[in-house]
Order: structure tokens, then C-alpha cells, then sequence
């Protein structure tokens, strides 16, 4: 990691690290020209590429990898460009500037004070109402519609990657290109799919992917999160394993919506809602203001608990 108090762009004061994985580390940050916290994604991705002895350099661990890692940060930055684009989306984490610094390259967000719905859900007990899962998923479905339309997919939605923050926000995380780039290159096409969130057609290299892609993985996750229960893989699906209609597994939810569902997610895209506009006018929601503000109590009372 960056050494604390390290200075980026002349302005970032490096902080304590919110996150560390394969690709990349997260900093909290203060802006010194307006003493606003912010936090930083940097890229680093730890299988091709290594800090240098400054403690801030950061270099192609070998002459094989140099173009992987100029690749996957080519993306990186993809990824903080299409985040600048939809700035005013209410789903998508702000992000205020991005640029490149010590061979690598940076961008800086938002500071998200929260935990995903992953996480949330088993301070929950494993489940959510399907009141707060109707507030996740129409405000959700809704900020992708404008994204869909500058033709741009997320293609990993699933409850790690939907973040509710204390003061009761919903965003959807992680566009993940640089991720997405570099396991492509070492470990082909399966690691950059969540068993069960993923479509079909995400499983072969030139599959139909469009904006019911995303429609797949948002109609599981709500399935998911209501029920308790890890959908079932769409390539076990195509085998022939069943996957139950979430009506006859949880009762409190309206037929119709576990048949609207399930023509969300089902394996031939040609059956499929096309789009979240034709999903959202057969769904049924009611008081979806008012059941808001039971997920924002259950989110803090949560973070509370964490």
C-alpha cells in the first residue's frame, strides 16, 4: 500500500486503506484544497505487477506481463470515464476525477459509508423484506435504464455489488473493466461470472449480451435476497435443474411478480424482458416511497450492528 500521508495529484492525502484486493487497493483520501474526504481506487493488479522500492512506483512484474498490465489499466481507466459519464445518475458512485500517476492510474470517488447488500442481509438474518427488495430493485432497474441507453452494460450485478449507504443511498458498484480485462487474459471466460447471477449467454465468448444481460442478474438478485436462497446456476438450469417460482418458496409474494420474474430470468433471451422498461410495467410496487424508509432503518440499524 501507499505509505499514509502520501500526496497524489498534488492534492490527495493519502489515508488509512478501505479495501485491498487482487486488482487494486482503495484509500480514504482529504482533499487538501477543499478538506473534503474522498476515497481513491488505485490500480494494481497483484498477479502482474509490483510496487517499487520508492513505495509508490508501480511496475509489470515481468517483460510477459507488460502488456496485461498496460491493458488492464488502459480499463481501469474505461471504467472511471463511464463512472464520469453518469455522475448524476443516483446509482452510480460520484466520481470526481481520474488520472495517471507513479506508472499507474487512479480515480477519485465519493466516500460510500455503508456495506453491500450481501453483507447487509446476513446482519438481516439472511433475507430481506420484500418490501425494502422492491425499493432496491426499482431503484436499481430505473438508473439503469438512462445507463442502458448510452449502451453500456454492467454484466455483474448481484447483491455484492448493490451498496446501501448509512444516510439510506443506493448504488450499484463495481463496473469492474480492468477486473474483468485481466482474469480474461489468465483464466478464460468463467471467473468473470457469479454462479447464479449470470445469464447463458454470459458463458460463451461471443453470447448475445444486451440489456437483458442485466435484466437476468437484477430479476436473481431479487430472488435471492427475498428468498434466502442462491438462485440456481444458469448452466445446472440448461442441464435440467429446476428453479423453483419464488411464489411457491416464499408465499408473500405476489404471483404475478414471481411470474414477471420469472420471465426476468429465464435462460432463452428471446423470452426474456428485453428491457427494464417492458420489467417495470408488469411489476407490481406499491408504496414504493414509503417502504423506503423501512430500508433505511434496517440498513443503519445493520451498519449499527457492524
Amino acid at each position: 500500500c501507499l505509505p499514509t500521508n502520501t500526496i497524489l495529484n498534488a492534492k490527495y492525502l493519502i489515508g488509512r486503506v478501505l479495501g485491498q484486493g487482487g486488482f487494486g487497493i482503495t484509500y480514504k483520501v482529504k482533499n487538501l484544497d477543499d478538506n473534503r474526504i474522498y476515497c481513491i481506487k488505485e490500480y494494481l493488479p497483484s498477479e502482474f505487477s509490483v510496487r517499487g522500492e520508492d513505495g509508490a512506483y508501480v511496475r509489470a512484474n515481468s517483460s510477459q506481463n507488460q502488456k496485461i498490465f498496460q491493458h488492464g489499466k488502459n480499463r481501469f481507466l474505461e471504467e472511471a470515464r463511464i463512472l464520469y459519464r453518469f455522475r448524476n445518475n443516483p446509482i452510480v458512485t460520484q466520481v470526481y476525477d481520474y488520472f495517471e500517476e507513479n506508472n499507474t492510474a487512479y480515480f477519485v470517488m465519493e466516500f460510500l459509508d455503508g456495506m453491500n447488500l450481501k453483507q447487509a442481509i446476513h446482519n438481516m438474518g439472511g433475507k430481506i423484506s420484500i418490501e425494502n427488495a422492491n425499493t432496491i430493485f426499482v431503484t436499481i432497474a430505473s438508473g439503469l435504464i438512462e445507463i442502458h441507453k448510452q449502451n453500456v452494460l454492467h454484466r455483474d450485478i448481484s447483491p455484492e455489488n448493490i451498496f446501501l449507504t448509512k444516510d439510506y443511498n443506493i448504488k450499484l458498484i463495481d463496473f469492474g473493466a480492468a477486473r474483468n480485462y485481466i482474469k480474461s487474459q489468465n483464466c478464460g471466460m468463467s471467473v468473470l461470472l457469479k454462479p447464479g447471477f449470470a445469464p447463458p449467454e454470459q458463458y460463451k465468448a461471443k453470447g448475445e449480451q444486451g440489456e437483458w444481460t442485466d435484466v437476468y442478474a437484477l430479476a436473481v438478485t431479487y430472488y435471492a435476497i427475498v428468498s434466502g436462497e442462491k438462485p440456481v446456476d444458469a448452466m445446472s438450469r440448461l442441464a435440467g435443474d429446476k428453479m423453483p417460482l419464488l411464489s411457491d418458496i416464499c408465499p408473500e409474494v405476489p404471483v404475478n411478480n414471481a411470474k414477471v420474474l420469472e420471465k426476468a430470468y429465464d435462460l432463452n433471451i428471446k423470452n426474456r424482458y428485453r428491457n427494464f422498461e417492458e420489467l417495470l410495467n408488469d411489476f407490481e410496487i406499491p408504496y414504493v416511497q414509503e417502504n423506503q424508509v423501512h430500508t433505511q432503518q434496517e440498513v443503519s440499524e445493520g451498519n449499527k450492528n457492524t
